[in-house]
């Protein structure tokens, strides 16, 4: 349990590394994540560390032309997110997983939030996976610690006692802000106005709501002279993968989406989140926050919100431990965190 961006991917990629013989043509390491983003991530990072082959199995992947793959040479590690796994090993896709001694279940507390996910983890664990295994359980957020590690026993995702193991959490390297909007119908005008004088890497989130507007706001800011990109869930894989990389790679430097980014986007330029919308809940706000200050790194959050949400934002930074100030638009403290 350590905050958004500390480091536990390398955390638990580390200890699974030193475990792979890539002498052995056998699957000896499954890493489960909750969305494809978060699994192109740390497929890529995994692929820069070991020299064992590296298989991805998620949303949108073509389990015909992985199953011929796996079959003819098993991969050392899996990464998937839990429904392409699960149909994989149901379909006897994956023949050596009786060789899986390392499993990992990345941002655990998305499973336990998520019915689908939750049943297809569940299945993957119990019929697939064998029982004699170290598992890993990583996670940013959860409500209740000090019950969770008998949680994991009682549903029978791990074997024996787990072990809770925290860091510091909070985020001491960010600055929390909001500010006001007068009319809901005036949040593009408030972001456009703070977005013309923003020269850092940026992040926008959106309520899913908005999906079908995202393009035309983009539209609208790249008039602004900025170079903006969307990630889409409605996309194609291709496009929303072209998104992705090109805003890590710096190609863009304003990016829309939905939280669809908020658990899988690691762009360590980002140094900008901004809330068009009020997250949904206190965990939402942890994890589009996190997109900023990886590693130790400094950013800030600026959440748009109306009057009667402003106790919302602060109940959130109750919550989370932080302190959330207010800016007015055009003021000297709006204009330093836009970077002018």
């Amino acid at each position: 349990h350590a905050r958004t961006g500390s480091g536990k991917t390398l955390a638990y990629l580390l200890p699974l590394i030193e475990r792979i013989d890539s002498s052995r043509q056998a699957t000896q390491a499954c890493i489960v994540v909750p969305t494809r983003e978060l699994g192109l991530q740390v497929a890529k990072v995994l692929r820069r560390l070991t020299t064992g082959t590296v298989m991805s199995l998620l949303d949108g992947s073509s389990l015909k032309r992985q199953r011929t793959w796996a079959w003819a040479e098993p991969p050392h590690v899996v990464v998937g997110n839990p429904s392409p796994l699960r149909r994989m090993a149901d379909e006897a896709g994956l023949k050596s997983l009786d060789a899986c001694s390392y499993v990992v279940i990345d941002e655990v507390d998305s499973f336990l939030d998520d019915d689908q996910r939750r049943e297809s983890l569940h299945r993957l664990l119990n019929d697939h996976l064998p029982r004699k295994r170290s598992t890993v359980f990583a996670t940013a957020s959860v409500d209740a610690p000090q019950r969770l590690p008998g949680d994991l026993l009682r549903r029978r995702w791990a074997t024996r006692p787990v072990s809770y193991l925290s860091s510091e959490r909070g985020m001491p390297t960010i600055q929390h802000t909001l500010v006001l909007c007068p009319k809901p119908e005036a949040r593009l005008a408030v972001l456009r106005q703070f977005l013309k004088g923003v020269k850092a890497a940026t992040v926008v989130f959106f309520d899913a709501k908005r999906l079908s507007l995202l393009p035309k706001i983009a539209s609208a800011l790249k008039q602004d002279d900025l170079r903006v990109d969307v990630l889409n869930e409605a996309d194609d894989l291709e496009s929303r993968s072209s998104a992705f990389e090109a805003f890590v790679s710096g190609e863009t430097d304003v990016l829309l989406t939905t939280d669809l980014a908020a658990r899988g986007l690691d762009a360590p330029r980002t140094s900008l989140v901004v809330n068009f919308d009020v997250p949904r809940t206190a965990t939402d706000y942890l994890h589009r926050a996190g997109r900023t200050a990886r590693l130790g790194r400094n950013g800030a959050v600026l959440t748009i919100c109306e009057e009667n949400e402003r106790f919302v934002v602060e109940r959130f930074g109750n919550k989370l431990g932080v302190g959330i100030e207010e800016v007015e638009a055009g003021s000297e403290a709006y204009a330093r965190l836009a970077g002018e």
